[in-house]
């Protein structure tokens, strides 16, 4: 499937990459990098982000392909088997909080149907946040419950294609406390922040 993005390239990382040799390293660790802009994707990245609170990325991915295959519409198959759509927000509404547990999303649940109960009665748009600025989408996506400043930047940063929201993990705090003194270093980077952001956290990952 095709979808519109941005791409990381080594641009975004040119300016810092010449101060400190560790940064050099950090491109490629980043290499296809993508962050979407897809609007049918907001709904399956918000909800990822939204489960993906304690838990590892394994974990994450059963999770989204359980409530696909339960609840989402058959596209097709390809080589591994089947291809299920993210289910719609009615979808998720009609499942119900039983059938949602049953899907591994432990106390995220209740976030999940909350999210899709104010999407489904039209309180909650998320296409038309796309036409929000950063700072106004950030807060939107603050009001909901299970959503803090991490989940709500990643939501910026990889659904919105917002990439000057910087999400902040356990890597990047690692990163910031050993190479930058504990200063954070990414307003430098303005609105390429959360481009740099990434490149560093596979770099962080990468070395420990």
């Amino acid at each position: 499937m095709r979808h519109s993005s941005f791409r990381c390239t080594r641009k975004a990382t040119s300016n810092c990459s010449n101060k400190a040799a560790w940064l050099r390293c950090a491109p490629p660790n980043g290499s296809g990098i993508t962050c979407s802009t897809m609007p049918s994707l907001y709904r399956s990245c918000a909800v990822s982000f939204i489960i993906s609170q304690r838990k590892s990325i394994p974990a994450i991915r059963r999770a989204v392909e359980l409530l696909s295959e339960r609840f989402g519409e058959r596209l097709g198959s390809d080589s591994e088997g089947p291809v299920y759509a993210f289910p719609t927000a009615e979808a998720l509404c009609c499942a119900g909080e039983q059938a949602l547990q049953e899907c591994s999303l432990g106390y995220r649940t209740r976030y999940v149907l909350h999210a899709a109960q104010q999407a489904a009665e039209g309180t909650l748009d998320l296409k038309k946040l796309a036409s929000l600025p950063d700072e106004a989408l950030f807060a939107r996506l603050m009001e909901l419950d299970g959503v803090g400043k991490k989940v709500a930047n990643c939501v910026c940063l990889f659904g919105y294609g917002r990439v000057g929201r910087v999400p902040v993990d356990v890597w990047i705090e690692r990163l910031i406390r050993d190479e930058f003194a504990g200063q954070d270093p990414f307003p430098q980077f303005g609105l390429e922040a959360g481009i740099v952001q990434q490149y560093l956290f596979f770099y962080k990952r990468s070395v420990g």
